[in-house]
């Protein structure tokens, strides 16, 4: 039986959200063990912060329609700071920089600096953001939270469409598509090896 376009729509859309939770929580582990204020260290903090939004943020499904995945999906209650916070340095910081402060905050984290010295002076840029050590955890928490949920939803896909899913060996991209377009389209080995990398 072949997936009905919905029904692509909502693998792909819960496969993506689920995917970029598996990474926000992965790099929260690596947060753990890299030493701020390094390069890597901030460049981890955007990294988690923009895949933990990615769920709650537009995405193109067909050339019409735009979606937010999990939309109307609430986090647990003692986890809601936390979970708008993260969407706050996503909208705030992150995603774009802007030179208000995000709802609930007193001053920016994109702040201008200019230092003088004795041969004149100079403009910086400075973000400050960070993930704190009791914060983490929770993001953690979120991450699983959301894992599971879409989870729910691709068990019961994954089941009915199974037997539609070639026998043999490979990787086969979901393409939403209504009939007779098919709906498995077969990625090359050397393409997939690539992908594997990116999560």
């Amino acid at each position: 039986m072949r997936p009905t376009v919905d029904e692509l729509k909502s693998l792909w859309l819960h496969a993506y959200s689920r995917s970029s939770l598996i990474q926000a929580d992965g790099w929260v582990v690596d947060l753990e063990t890299t030493d701020p204020p390094t390069t890597k260290y901030r460049a981890l903090v955007s990294a988690i912060i923009v895949a933990y939004c990615r769920p709650f943020t537009k995405s193109q499904v067909t050339r019409s329609e735009r979606v937010v995945p999990l939309a109307g999906v609430e986090p647990p209650a003692e986890l809601e700071l936390t979970h708008s916070n993260l969407i706050g340095l996503r909208d705030k910081v992150i995603g774009h920089a802007d030179a208000l402060p995000a709802k609930g905050h007193d001053e920016t984290p994109n702040k201008v600096l200019i230092s003088r010295d004795a041969t004149g002076f100079n403009l910086h840029t400075v973000l400050t953001s960070d993930i704190a050590p009791e914060e983490r955890q929770k993001v953690r928490q979120l991450c699983r939270h959301f894992i599971d949920y879409c989870d729910e939803k691709l068990n019961p896909l994954m089941a009915k469409f199974a037997g539609d899913v070639p026998a043999l060996p490979g990787a086969y991209e979901v393409m939403i598509t209504a009939e007779p377009e098919e709906w498995l389209k077969a990625v090359a080995t050397d393409t997939w090896e690539r992908m594997q990398g990116s999560g």
